[in-house]
C-alpha cells in the first residue's frame, strides 16, 4: 500500500477510532492527525510481521487515540485538583508511569538507530 493510501486510511481510522475512543471525538484536526500517525505506526508494524495491513492501520489508530484520550483526561483531572485527594495519588502515578514508559521506549528506539547507523558508518 502506497503513503498516501495510508494517509487516506488513517483519516477514516482516526475518525472511527476517535468515536469508538469517547464518542465524540477530539476535533477534526487532532483525529486526522493520530488515525494517519496511528495508520502509518500500525500499518508498517502488521505489515512486518505479515499480517493485514490495512487492521494493522485501524488497530494503530484506535491504540494511539485511547493512549491519548486516556492522557487528556487524567491531565484534567490532576489539574483540578489541589492534590489532597484520596485518588490523586494514584491518577498522578498512573500518568507517571505512562510518560517513563514512553521516555524509555523513545531512549530505545533512538539507541538502535544511533547503533545502526554506527554500524553503517563503518562499513
Amino acid at each position: 500500500m502506497s503513503f498516501i493510501a495510508w494517509i487516506v486510511l488513517g483519516l477514516l481510522a482516526g475518525f472511527i477510532g476517535s468515536e469508538i475512543v469517547n464518542k465524540q471525538g477530539e476535533g477534526l484536526f487532532p483525529d486526522i492527525l493520530l488515525g494517519i500517525v496511528g495508520a502509518i505506526a500500525g500499518g508498517w508494524l502488521f505489515n512486518t510481521f505479515d499480517a493485514s495491513g490495512v487492521t494493522g492501520a485501524v488497530v494503530g489508530s484506535v491504540v494511539l487515540l485511547v493512549a491519548y484520550h486516556l492522557a487528556k483526561v487524567l491531565i484534567a483531572d490532576l489539574e483540578e485538583m489541589d492534590g489532597h485527594e484520596d485518588h490523586y495519588d494514584a491518577k498522578f502515578t498512573v500518568v507517571a508511569e505512562n510518560v517513563r514508559h514512553h521516555i524509555k521506549e523513545e531512549e530505545m528506539k533512538s539507541s538502535r538507530r544511533l547503533t545502526t547507523r554506527q554500524s553503517i558508518s563503518k562499513h
